[in-house]
């Protein structure tokens, strides 16, 4: 079973959600994952200026990811952070592209999950990726306690802040949990417990 993790993260902080989360994934065998990062939009001066270019180093090896690479899987995570109360805005071009792909029939009925770095209630949320049920994909979802950050940092520190064990643990599980049950809708039983 191929699943795709698709992240974009400016600082590093979702990329180390969606790190272990592939961990996770692994864990539970016979799922391939590969990790991709979404085309950045923001320019280069900014970036440097921000301190994001050298944060990006830390994941700059990742590949980035293209629409029509969708096709090629079996299961999706993607993640990415809100930017003033609406998806940032690389993830949301990237998933508007989806819109075009010839073959997006192909989507139907391929698990998705969706990893939102953000402070506010998931109603505020899931909006963002109905791309990925007008497509036709079915939605796996996580308790809200177990995929919300627990503290908020003001904005000019929000460069600064990094996963906790309880959140790093949590995207572990989400991982597991969407690749058994990928597994299990592949294959037509529960293979794995997570």
């Amino acid at each position: 079973m191929q699943l795709q993790l698709i992240f974009y993260s400016m600082y590093g902080f979702t990329y180390q959600i969606m790190a272990a989360m592939a961990a996770g994934a692994q864990s539970i065998g016979d799922v391939n994952v590969d990790l991709f990062r979404v085309p950045e939009l923001t320019p280069n001066h900014v970036l440097k200026q921000s301190g994001a270019e050298d944060a990006q180093q830390l994941f700059a090896h990742l590949p980035m990811i293209t629409p029509a690479q969708l096709l090629h899987a079996d299961a999706y995570i993607f993640a990415a952070p809100l930017r003033f109360g609406t998806l940032c805005a690389p993830m949301r071009h990237f998933l508007q592209q989806l819109q075009h792909l010839p073959k997006k029939d192909q989507f139907f009925g391929k698990i998705s999950s969706v990893f939102m770095h953000t402070e506010v209630q998931p109603a505020v949320i899931y909006p963002h990726f109905h791309t990925l049920l007008d497509l036709g994909m079915v939605w796996v979802s996580m308790p809200h306690f177990l995929s919300s950050p627990k503290e908020t940092l003001p904005w000019p520190l929000f460069n600064k802040r990094q996963p906790t064990a309880d959140e790093l643990s949590n995207a572990y599980r989400q991982g597991q949990h969407v690749a058994n049950i990928s597994l299990t809708l592949k294959h037509g039983k529960t293979l794995v417990q997570a």
